[in-house]
């Protein structure tokens, strides 16, 4: 989807990753320049400060004129996994449908309750902390296909996601694939962060998979130590990621 942005003159227009770059670049010519003995140093100079000038301001009045903006609005850390499920996807989806095997699935959490029609709360409880609380809305879903959904939380990053059920080469079973989007500010900082929740959402994402994948062929998980016997599903465990 194509969205117009409408920015007053002088807000940002560069992205952080471009800043950095441009930055560095621009110091770099800085430094060539005033090492040159002959006149051209100046050129380098004074191309190498109009960069770090961009840079820190982070607008570029060409890319106003041409209305091009490659400012990044909100960092983000994008999460995928893929399992193959020897069930039909019509048998997996209704499994997930199923709010007390959600309330099951999540392990920590002790309490969901339905809000509407398309949202629930779910309350997290964590070792020696106050129980976190996520909103969660389904945004989009069709039966036996996917199901989209959107969680907030008051003080914590949100986050998107997409549970997909597609025919496995072969017949031979359904593919669930799960995407996350991670919702963050646009800093440096809160980059590297959004990455490295990334890597952390890939494990737990991967091991939602594989025990979903034994919860509906064979009843039960391999790793059920410390839990009540129940269900555990890909989209219970990822409505509420550990940050």
């Amino acid at each position: 989807m194509h969205e117009d942005r409408v920015h007053s003159p002088g807000s940002t227009n560069v992205g952080v990753t471009e800043r950095w770059v441009g930055g560095l670049g621009g110091g770099l010519l800085i430094a060539y320049g005033l090492a040159r003995p002959s006149w051209p140093r100046w050129l380098a100079v004074g191309s190498g400060a109009c960069l770090v000038y961009r840079s820190l301001r982070g607008h570029c009045e060409l890319y106003g004129l041409l209305g091009v903006d490659t400012a990044d609005r909100s960092a983000s850390a994008t999460t995928f996994a893929v399992v193959t499920i020897n069930r039909p996807a019509a048998e997996i989806y209704g499994y997930l449908k199923n709010p007390e095997r959600i309330r099951g699935a999540l392990g920590a959490v002790t309490e969901v309750n339905r809000t509407g029609v398309s949202s629930f709360t779910v309350e997290e409880g964590a070792h020696g902390k106050a129980p976190a609380r996520w909103q969660v809305e389904v945004t989009a879903e069709r039966a036996n296909e996917f199901v989209a959904w959107h969680v907030t939380s008051e003080g914590k990053p949100g986050h998107a996601g997409q549970l997909t059920l597609r025919n496995a080469p072969g017949n031979q079973g359904t593919e669930v694939e799960v995407q996350l989007q991670q919702e963050g500010v646009a800093s440096p900082a809160g980059i590297l962060a959004d990455k490295a929740a990334g890597l952390g959402w890939r494990t737990k994402v991967t091991r939602a998979l594989q025990r979903l994948k034994q919860l509906v062929e064979a009843g039960e998980t391999a790793d059920t130590a410390g839990q009540s016997a129940g269900v555990r599903s890909v989209l219970g465990r990822v409505l509420s990621p550990d940050r």
